[in-house]
């Protein structure tokens, strides 16, 4: 008796999605509160948080970077609305990384319209620091942040996160509190210079009458 050979299902092999990518930058379009990273044209898990004011986006394998929306002034902007960082039309970005290739060049992107931020170079740790203007013209609504730099093992690393723009009405300075007291309490060491300052002209004059 012949025993029917088993048969094997044929293996399905699912296609790797590719991502649109944006025009000029070179990003992934993304919806405001999440982070995309192509790196060599591969996908890379990426988390973005907000806490106090400022969005932390951390990708494995050791790149890391702060994004602080700021007012005009350069305050801190309270951007932690459901979790979506949020920018003034007439506002500032500050940009913190680390883990990139030292000494290489980062470019940064903001689309819809593409509109070139510019540029910065790491420094010999890999670091860099950033504030760009939010350019005039760009609208309200969803848009996307892209960062095009290289990582320490020479790829380049293009990560994009999705945030919000408003008008400045709708975005409040975080630290007015912090501000105000931190100007109460060089008003108090300014008096407490001055009394003392009073106090030695004083001994000085009583001694001089002395004499």
């Amino acid at each position: 008796v012949k025993t029917p050979a088993s048969t094997v299902p044929p293996t399905t092999v699912k296609p790797v999605a590719t991502p649109e990518l944006l025009e000029e930058s070179g990003g992934v379009q993304t919806e405001p509160g999440k982070a995309v990273t192509v790196i060599d044209g591969e996908i890379r898990d990426t988390t973005v948080t907000v806490e106090a004011g400022v969005g932390t986006i951390n990708l494995d394998g050791g790149f890391s970077m702060t994004i602080t929306p700021q007012t005009v002034d350069g305050v801190t902007a309270d951007a932690s609305a459901g979790g979506v960082l949020q920018f003034a039309r007439s506002g500032r970005i500050k940009f913190a990384g680390n883990g990139l290739q030292p000494n290489s060049v980062v470019d940064i992107w903001l689309n819809s319209n593409p509109v070139f931020l510019g540029t910065v170079t790491t420094d010999q740790n890999g670091a860099f620091e950033a504030e760009f203007d939010i350019p005039e013209g760009v609208l309200e609504g969803e848009h996307t942040l892209t960062i095009v730099g290289v990582s320490a093992d020479g790829e380049q690393v293009t990560t994009s996160v999705g945030i919000a723009i408003t008008q400045a009405e709708d975005i409040e300075p975080i630290d007015d509190e912090d501000s105000s007291g931190s100007t109460a309490t060089n008003e108090l060491v300014l008096l407490g210079l001055l009394l003392i300052a009073g106090v030695g002209v004083a001994l000085w004059l009583r001694q001089r009458k002395r004499t």
